[in-house]
C-alpha cells in the first residue's frame, strides 16, 4: 500500500518550508538549552575513570590500554585533543557528547523527513530534544551520544543508498560504520538491522538497481568496514587480545532460560529511564505512536521493508545470542530511533484523525503549517521545562533511582579541605566518590596522597605518619561515615569522637585525632 502523505498545496509549499525551518531551529535551540543546563555539573565517577585511565594519557597508552570496556576509543581520541588544546575541565571533556546530543535533534529530523515526511521529522526532533535519557547522555563524557549520532547518520546514508546508490554514498556508509565500531563494539546492535534492511530491500526488489549487484556492493562495504575496524583495534588486540572487546569481564552471561523472564523487568526499568519527569500521558502517546509505525508500516511509508520491526528483532536476537541484556545507555541509538518512529506514527495518527474530523464536521479547512509548528514548539518547551526542573538527567540512574556516584559537592569539599589539611592527615570518603574528589583535588592543587585509596597508587598508609583522620560525608548523595570507612583496617580507625566538624547543608567534614598520634611526617 502506498504511503498516505498529504502534501501542502503548491502555493503554500514555500511558506510551509519556512515554518518547518523555523520550527526545527526552535527545537534544536530547546534541546541545546536543556543540555546546556547540565553541562557544567560536577564530574561523575565513570567520567573520572575515563579521564584518568584513558583520556589524559598519551595516545600510545589511551588508545591501546583496554582493561575494561569503559575505554570508548573514539571518545578517548577526541577528549585527548580537547584536553591538550582546550581544557581538562569537566564541561570540556563532555563536549563531544554534548555536541553530538544537540546535533542528534536535526539528524533525526532529516532521517524521518526522508522516511515519512516533514511533519514526522519535526515530531521526531521534538521528542529527541526533550527526552531525559538523551539529555542525560549528552552531558556525560561516555561516548554514548556520539554513537547515537553516528548511527542516525548511518541510517540516513542507508536510505540514500537504497534510493540512489553511489560510490560516495557507499564510502560514507563504510566510514560511519567504522566510526561507530571505534566508539564502541556495541555497534553490532545497530549495523545489523541496517544491513539486514538493505539486504532484504534488495532481495524484494525495493532498490533502483539489480538486486544481486546491490547485495554484492553491500557485502563488499561491510567487509571493508570490518577490515578497517580490525586495523583500528589492532593495537588493542595485540596488547590484551579480543576477549575484552567481545566479552565484558564485569558481567556474566545468564542461562538462556533466564532471558525471557528478565525481559519484563528490563522493559519496565527502560521505560522509566526513557520517560523520567515526562509524566504518564506523553510516554503513553509516544508508545502508541511507535506501535502505529511498527504495525501500520505499509500505510506510513513507501518502503516495502519494515525497518522498526527488523531493529526490534535484531536486538532480541543479539540479546539471546550473548545472553547478557545490555544497559540502556549501550543501546542509546535504538532509543533515538524509537522516538523517531513514534513521531512518524503520531504524524500518521494525527492525519487520520484530522481527516475523520473534517468528514464528520463537514469542515474542509485544515490547520495551517504555522499553527502546527507553534503547537509543536509550545509542547516541546513545556516538557523541556519539566525535564530541567526535575534534574533527572544528572541526579538519577537509568532506573530512576538516585545516583550514588554523584559527588556534586566535590568542588566545595576540595576547597574546604585545601584550607584544613595538615601534614599527617588522611582523608576518607566512600569509594564511589574517591575519584571525583581526587579530580577536584587536582583542580585545587591538593596532593593526592592525602586521599586514602586514591587511584594514583600512593604509598600504603603508615600508621606512624597519620595524625588525623578526616571523613567526608555527603548529605545530597547519602554518603555516610559508615560507608566512608567500610572495609578500612580497624587499627587505622582507632578514634573516638571527632575533634572538629565542618557542617553545611550539603556535606559534613569530621576530623578525628588518633588515640595514639603518629609522627610529624606528611602523608
Amino acid at each position: 500500500m502506498k504511503a498516505e502523505h498529504e502534501e501542502p498545496p503548491a502555493r503554500t509549499a514555500g511558506r510551509a518550508s519556512r515554518y518547518s525551518a523555523y520550527t526545527l531551529g526552535a527545537l534544536v535551540l530547546t534541546g541545546a538549552v536543556a543540555r546546556l543546563v547540565f553541562l557544567f555539573q560536577p564530574i561523575r565517577y565513570d567520567e573520572v575513570t575515563t579521564f584518568y585511565d584513558f583520556a589524559i594519557q598519551p595516545f600510545a597508552v589511551g588508545l591501546t590500554h583496554y582493561p575494561y570496556p569503559n575505554n570508548h576509543l573514539l571518545l578517548t581520541f577526541l577528549d585527548r585533543l580537547i584536553i591538550r588544546y582546550v581544557s581538562d575541565a569537566a564541561w570540556a571533556i563532555r563536549l563531544p557528547d554534548f555536541l553530538a546530543g544537540v546535533l542528534l535533534v536535526p539528524a533525526l529530523y532529516l532521517l524521518f523527513r526522508r522516511l515519512y515526511g516533514d511533519r514526522a521529522g519535526l515530531f521526531a526532533a521534538a521528542l529527541a530534544a526533550i527526552n531525559p535519557l538523551l539529555v542525560s547522555q549528552s552531558v556525560q563524557a561516555r561516548g554514548y551520544s556520539l554513537q547515537a549520532l553516528i548511527v542516525v547518520l548511518l541510517v540516513i546514508a542507508a536510505v540514500g543508498l537504497k534510493r540512489r546508490p553511489s560510490a560516495g554514498g557507499w564510502a560514507w556508509f563504510v566510514v560511519l560504520t567504522v566510526l561507530g565500531f571505534y566508539d564502541m563494539p556495541t555497534m553490532i546492535y545497530f549495523i545489523g538491522p541496517v544491513a539486514a534492511w538493505l539486504l532484504i530491500s534488495a532481495l524484494v526488489g525495493d532498490v533502483p538497481r539489480k538486486g544481486l549487484r546491490f547485495v554484492a556492493v553491500l557485502a563488499g562495504s561491510l567487509a571493508a568496514a570490518g577490515l578497517l575496524t580490525f586495523l583500528l583495534y589492532l593495537p588493542v588486540i595485540s596488547k590484551v587480545g579480543v576477549g575484552y572487546l567481545v566479552n565484558n569481564p564485569q558481567t556474566r552471561a545468564f542461562p538462556l532460560s533466564w532471558i525471557p523472564r528478565m525481559m519484563p523487568g528490563i522493559g519496565v526499568s527502560s521505560w522509566r529511564a526513557v520517560n523520567l519527569d515526562l509524566g504518564p500521558l506523553l510516554p503513553a502517546v509516544v508508545l502508541f505512536g511507535f506501535v502505529v509505525a511498527l504495525v501500520l508500516h505499509g500505510r506510513l511509508s513507501s518502503d516495502r521493508v519494515n525497518l522498526p520491526l527488523i531493529a526490534v528483532a535484531w536486538y532480541l536476537l543479539v540479546v539471546l545470542a550473548m545472553r547478557v541484556p545490555p544497559p540502556l545507555r549501550a543501546v542509546l541509538p535504538l532509543v533515538a530511533l524509537y522516538l523517531g518512529f513514534a513521531g512518524a506514527g503520531l504524524d500518521y495518527a494525527a492525519r487520520r484523525a484530522g481527516m475523520a474530523y473534517r468528514r464528520l464536521s463537514f469542515r474542509r479547512r485544515r490547520w495551517s503549517p504555522g499553527t502546527v509548528c507553534v503547537l509543536v514548539v509550545a509542547v516541546t518547551l513545556f516538557f523541556a521545562s519539566l525535564v530541567v526542573a526535575g534534574a533527572s538527567p544528572y541526579a538519577t540512574l537509568e532506573d530512576g533511582t538516585r545516583d550514588p556516584s554523584l559527588f556534586r559537592v566535590g568542588p566545595e569539599v576540595a576547597g574546604a579541605l585545601d584550607d584544613l589539611l595538615l601534614p599527617g592527615d588522611l582523608v576518607y570518603t566512600p569509594p564511589i566518590s574517591i575519584w571525583p574528589l581526587e579530580y577536584n583535588f587536582a583542580l585545587n592543587g591538593v596532593p593526592f596522597d592525602y586521599l586514602y585509596g586514591n587511584m594514583h597508587a600512593a604509598q600504603p598508609v603508615s600508621l606512624a605518619s597519620v595524625n588525623r583522620v578526616i571523613v567526608v560525608e555527603s548529605f545530597t548523595e547519602r554518603h555516610t561515615l559508615d560507608w566512608a570507612v567500610r572495609g578500612t583496617p580497624a587499627e587505622v580507625l582507632d578514634f573516638s569522637e571527632p575533634s572538629e566538624a565542618i557542617t553545611t547543608d550539603e556535606y559534613r567534614i569530621l576530623v578525628f585525632d588518633l588515640r595514639e598520634g603518629g609522627g610529624k611526617g606528611g602523608p
